[in-house]
């Protein structure tokens, strides 16, 4: 039986990349069955170029926008609400600054069957085509909080490149397929913490519930993460 995948995109005050995300999305050879895009109230008129490109009357397309700015965490609670109470099976979390490749989706969808999954992620990558090690990986046990040690500890590349799947026990926002089961016990994503480690965050309660496995052909470009590449602590 075919499985449904609403895809969530929150997007505030980047309407050039919010298209080239939504462009992407409907270049992919899988499409999603809905695109439910969150706008936290943006004001540099990206209805109007929603509108321009054709966006908002697109039937594919569900354009929620926000009185106000809600974060990240915020747009990702709204949106995954929506998506689940929609009856949606799985639903894809993204950013506007997200470009997934054209099989990204197609890839992540021959892996629904896993046992036990409650997430599966997409391999982030930069503009020059590395691996973004902060955006997916493991918690640091040993961390003791001295601002001088990493909090992540990074996938083995070995991994990446020696298997389709590897389990991970995080994931950015930037491409993460959440499954209606997990969301089932743990709800929504935390509102309250408005931009930062909202996705650590959830990821501990899917971690809680089922395994969160990386799908490493499955690729998504992250375009603003050259500026990130600093974890705040």
């Amino acid at each position: 039986m075919n499985q449904t995948i609403a895809a969530v995109v929150v997007t505030y005050n980047r309407k050039s990349l919010l298209i080239e995300c939504l462009d992407a999305l409907f270049s992919g050879s899988r499409l999603p069955d809905k695109i439910i895009l969150i706008d936290n109230g943006s004001t540099d008129d990206t209805p109007s170029l929603l509108q321009e490109k054709g966006y908002l009357k697109n039937p594919l397309i569900d354009y929620i926008r926000l009185p106000e700015n809600t974060g990240g965490a915020g747009g990702f609670y709204e949106g995954v609400k929506q998506g689940y109470e929609s009856g949606y099976d799985w639903l894809w979390l993204m950013d506007d600054d997200a470009e997934p490749k054209e099989d990204a989706l197609e890839k992540l969808n021959k892996h629904l069957s896993e046992p036990n999954v409650s997430a599966l992620a997409n391999l982030k990558i930069d503009l020059e085509g590395q691996i973004l090690s902060t955006h997916l990986g493991f918690l640091n046990s040993n961390h003791n909080f001295d601002f001088e040690s990493e909090i992540f500890n990074q996938v083995d590349n070995t991994k990446i490149n020696d298997s389709k799947i590897t389990e991970i026990a995080f994931t950015s926002f930037v491409g993460v397929l959440v499954s209606r089961k997990a969301i089932d016990k743990i709800g929504f994503p935390q509102k309250e913490l408005f931009i930062h480690f909202d996705d650590i965050e959830y990821c501990l309660r899917l971690m809680s519930v089922g395994k969160i496995l990386l799908v490493t052909d499955s690729i998504i470009l992250h375009k603003e993460a050259a500026s990130q590449r600093a974890i705040p602590k």
